[in-house]
């Protein structure tokens, strides 16, 4: 860790400088507006720090190594300044910082899905050319491939030496390795957001990690204390997969250090960028934990790491736009619980303040490969969601949603939410509907489009009492509002007279 920090020191003119940054904090850096912004580092001396940007001076004293200072809120601003921190003689300078809205892209292999793997990716990244987009692609020094880790991928993993980035604008040079999804979302961001307001976008993601890895230790000790043990690949926490390929990585190595280790990615990862202030937070997670039937364990884990982020990143509410599950070839194993594990997802968003599920039910594969290639729906929906609920811009981002069921006779009604121009993309009838009685078991329905209303029957069942909605592992949905936004799945509505 001191090597890389060296190295970042070095690049960012701090070569002879006492005080120096922490390695989040480089060249061409994208601080939050709107809220006070913390600047922090290390210094070999107790002399006072002074940190000056932007007409503002904020001075401490360094304790134990450590210093930290804050500037006070700042208006966007896309002409890049300089950053000084300056310790006696010695002067550490930030070329090119810009104050704008920065977001955090994390989560597993799909959010880490580098731009140049997807679909379109060869002409986005050719045409990656704006200074007030910037990216800090935090690269995985320790992978999870097949084998046993070695003793610098050891050594790694002691140091908690995970990840290493730097700030860079957006160029064809800089964005072919970074998180498709989250290279879309920013850019449509600042499609609406306008050329004064830069966007920023922090990428910490690991392919195969479950979400017990990216909780702080205290959400832990109360989830699940044995977690924290050395033996961890036992905890209930940790999903099959993820204990197969971290007990083939770590092939008997005492110390159980692994990516995988419950809270291992959050200490070494998203902590920190804790005093790093964030707009919000975009989320793709899931194909791990959803090979487990525990759904009340994935509804207790899955909020606490909502609410625990926000709490670490002191950001009550602070937005947290998760992607639901798309579909999957319906004869791949691993993927059966896939359906409940939407209706999770969909919960969790419904409960805790700043969540958001955004729906993805259509752009799956219709293979076994858990990695859809098509991105850049994925990043524009993400997006639009955070511009129409954080941003409260105009942007097309509610899902049809049904709300309510009504029986008329052998018929249930289906009410809508966000159904204006409600057709199929197809212009077939709607598909994915099912009905039950009360003996509770569905059956599928032919489903009748009327205005924003649904109708729905089946001979199968004569008296309804319960629909459905997308309740499969593969579904090709064709249910759209007049935005082309997928109707969100439905667990079960019960039916009212």
């Amino acid at each position: 860790m001191k090597k890389s920090l060296l190295l970042l020191a070095l690049a960012a003119g701090c070569a002879y400088s006492a005080a120096v940054p922490d390695s989040i904090y480089t060249d061409h850096m994208v601080l939050q507006r709107g809220v006070p912004v913390t600047v922090a580092g290390t210094a070999d001396t107790e002399e006072p720090v002074v940190v000056e940007f932007a007409g503002q001076a904020a001075t401490a004293v360094p304790q134990g190594g450590r210093w930290q200072v804050q500037l006070q809120p700042m208006p966007a601003c896309a002409q890049g300044k300089q950053l000084a921190i300056t310790q006696g003689q010695d002067t550490c300078t930030l070329q090119d910082v810009v104050v704008g809205e920065v977001w955090m892209a994390s989560g597993q292999s799909n959010m880490e899905f580098h731009l140049r793997q997807e679909t379109d990716g060869k002409q986005a990244i050719a045409a990656a050319d704006d200074p007030g987009l910037r990216i800090f692609y935090a690269a995985s020094t320790v992978p999870t491939p097949r084998g046993a880790y070695n003793d610098a991928q050891r050594a790694l993993l002691r140091a908690g030496d995970m990840y290493r980035g730097s700030w860079q604008p957006a160029t064809p040079e800089s964005v072919p390795e970074v998180s498709a999804v989250g290279y879309y979302f920013a850019r449509e961001l600042r499609a609406w957001l306008g050329p004064d307001v830069p966007v920023g976008l922090v990428g910490i993601a690991n392919g195969g990690s479950e979400m017990a890895a990216w909780l702080p230790q205290d959400s832990l000790q109360r989830l699940c204390p044995e977690s924290l043990q050395d033996d961890w690949l036992n905890c209930r926490l940790v999903m099959g997969w993820a204990r197969l390929r971290g007990g083939e990585n770590m092939n008997g190595d005492p110390e159980g250090l692994h990516p995988y280790r419950p809270g291992f990615l959050f200490r070494t990862g998203t902590a920190n960028w804790l005093d790093f202030p964030l707009a919000g937070v975009i989320w793709y997670q899931g194909e791990t934990d959803a090979e487990s039937p525990d759904m009340a364990q994935h509804t207790q884990v899955m909020t606490e790491l909502v609410t625990s982020w926000q709490r670490a990143f002191r950001h009550p509410g602070m937005p947290f736009l998760m992607v639901q599950l798309p579909h999957i070839a319906a004869e791949r194993k691993a993927s059966e619980y896939w359906p409940e594990f939407r209706a999770v997802q969909q919960q969790v968003a419904d409960s805790v303040p700043g969540a958001a599920a955004v729906v993805t039910l259509d752009l799956g594969t219709e293979n076994q490969d858990v990695h859809p290639p098509r991105k850049m729906e994925v990043g524009r929906r993400l997006a639009r969601t955070a511009l129409g609920r954080v941003y409260g811009l105009p942007a097309p981002w509610q899902n049809p949603r049904i709300t309510a069921a009504v029986r008329q006779g052998a018929a249930l009604r289906l009410s809508l939410l966000h159904a204006e121009g409600l057709h199929t993309t197809d212009g077939k009838p709607p598909v994915g509907f099912e009905l039950a009685g009360e003996d509770g078991t569905y059956h599928p329905a032919q489903a009748e489009i009327r205005g924003q209303e649904i109708i729905l029957t089946s001979p199968a069942v004569p008296q309804p009492c319960k629909a459905r909605y997308g309740w499969a592992i593969f579904i090709l949905p064709n249910v759209v509002n007049r935005d082309t936004l997928p109707l969100a799945p439905l667990a079960e509505m019960q039916a009212g007279q």
